[in-house]
């Protein structure tokens, strides 16, 4: 059986600004917040107020990185299934 669980992240964000072009990217790494365990292979979605922009999977790390995004503000959550 299949648990869908909703995680409460801990999401390390870094904005690295690209100067240029105004590009950014976003370093994510996803980890549990009771164990502190890195969480390989959980949907990741950033978005701004006009909706989701990008989704992504973390790596076997609990890892992942999101280029290609103009400077501005983003809302970031997070999925895992297992």
């Amino acid at each position: 059986m299949l648990k869908i669980s909703s995680i409460l992240l801990m999401i390390l964000l870094s904005m690295n600004t690209v100067l240029v072009g105004q590009n950014a990217s976003l370093q994510i790494e996803v980890k549990d917040k009771k164990t502190k365990e890195s969480i390989p292979f959980a949907n990741v979605k950033v978005q701004s107020g006009d909706g989701v922009l990008k989704t992504v999977t973390t790596d076997v790390d609990g890892k992942a990185v999101v280029t290609g995004l103009s400077t501005g503000t983003y809302l970031v959550g997070g999925v895992y299934i297992g």
